[in-house]
């Protein structure tokens, strides 16, 4: 088992990784593959493929894992939106 400071790699009980506490199993990938069509279905039955799914799941958790840490998770209200979007409008009108 490979282990690092988010990561945890496991072939067993179909759990393949754990990033940030949260399980990639055999049945992401799958559902990754189902949502293709039948023909490419059919061309991604390979280990090379799956493995390639599977560093973009892990990459994509990794990805919103910093994207939390840094608070892009969170929605602006439409209170804070109207005082930007008021905000960006006295500036420009400030440079015409």
């Amino acid at each position: 088992m490979k282990k690092g400071p988010y990561i945890e790699v496991s072939l067993e009980k179909k759990i393949l990784a754990t990033v940030a506490g949260r399980d990639i199993t055999v049945g992401d990938i799958d559902n990754v593959i189902a949502s293709y069509s039948p023909e490419e279905q059919a061309k991604m039955q390979n280990e090379t493929v799956r493995a390639k799914i599977l560093e973009q799941l892990i990459a994509t958790r990794l990805f919103a894992m910093e994207a939390r840490e840094k608070g892009l998770d969170k929605t602006k209200s439409k209170a804070e939106l109207k005082k930007e979007r008021e905000r960006a409008r006295k500036i420009k009108d400030g440079i015409n």
